[in-house]
This record gives C-alpha cells, sequence and structure tokens, in this order.
C-alpha cells in the first residue's frame, strides 16, 4: 500500500480459521467527516418537498452520437440548472448543504470513538465495520486492528484501542 489510505477493505480469518470477516477499516477523521456530511444532507433533504426531493434527485442523460454502428452506445449526464430556495436564502441544495457542514465543523465536534460493528447481510464473510483511531492506514495499521478485534472476543462495541 503507498500513499496515505484512511479508508480499506480487507478480509481475514477469525481466530477459529473458519469465520471470514469481510472488514471495512475507516479513520476515526473520515468517520467524523462522513457524519458533518451526513447529517446536513439529512437535514436539508427533510426541508423538502417530496416533488422537489424528486427533482433534486433525478438524472439525465443524452445519447452520444456514434460515428459507425459498432461503436458502442454511450450516454452522458446532463446536469440540469441548479434551483435557489426562498428557504435556503436564495441559496442551491448543494450549497445549504455546504453552508450547514460547514456551521457543524465549527462547533465543537463530538469526537466519533473507534469501534467495532457486525453487519451480517454482507454475501461473502461476516462484514465487519471498524473506525480505528490512526491517521494512516498502512501494513502495520490494519495488522494492529485485527489484534485488537481478536482481542475483544471478535465482537461489536467500542475498542480499547491507541495508536501505537
Amino acid at each position: 500500500m503507498g500513499g496515505r489510505s484512511q479508508w480499506v477493505d480487507v478480509y481475514f480469518t477469525g481466530r477459529n480459521r473458519y469465520t471470514l470477516w469481510n472488514n471495512e477499516i475507516i479513520t476515526t477523521q473520515v468517520a467524523m467527516e462522513d457524519a458533518f456530511h451526513s447529517s446536513a444532507f439529512d437535514t436539508v433533504w427533510g426541508q423538502l418537498s417530496l416533488p422537489v426531493q424528486e427533482r433534486e434527485s433525478k438524472i439525465e442523460t443524452k445519447a452520444i452520437l456514434r460515428t459507425s454502428p459498432k461503436q458502442m452506445r454511450m450516454h452522458e449526464w446532463v446536469r440540469l440548472p441548479e434551483i435557489q430556495y426562498p428557504q435556503f436564502e436564495d441559496r442551491t441544495f448543494q450549497k445549504e448543504c455546504d453552508r450547514l457542514e460547514a456551521e457543524s465543523r465549527k462547533a465543537l465536534p463530538s469526537p466519533v470513538a473507534e469501534s467495532f460493528k457486525l453487519d451480517r447481510s454482507h454475501a461473502y464473510g461476516i462484514g465487519l465495520h471498524a473506525i480505528v483511531a490512526e491517521t494512516n492506514l498502512n501494513r502495520a495499521a490494519i495488522e494492529r486492528t485485527i489484534q485488537r478485534f481478536r482481542e475483544v472476543g471478535e465482537c461489536e462495541g467500542a475498542a480499547p484501542m491507541s495508536v501505537a
């Protein structure tokens, strides 16, 4: 793994050697950014009527002309004009999301706790979502995460973690 990574998917076997863990590992920083973004989006989305929500989520495409019949049929995304909403002081949906997210970041954020959460809906292996206090998810950080998960008994909950 080169560079800096704050999100990674890995598979590993459980202590019993028969369980396959399908693991997503993210840093607490990524989890906090996701929380700010999701909260802002949900708040702004909730202030729109159903017809406006449908319009905001609509995707339009147009066919790209082919130069020969053998060429693959392709479409390109057509950006719809953005609407300015009076309830957002004439800001667009995206601008209001950005504004609310920035406002949330200025307030003292509640720290995202390190944790392990199981997800049994995975088709392959048992899903495991791990949030860890690492700045970079290199091989050593991934190995520490797996070791800590095993130490807590391969179950959900807060992880007794510390950055080594």
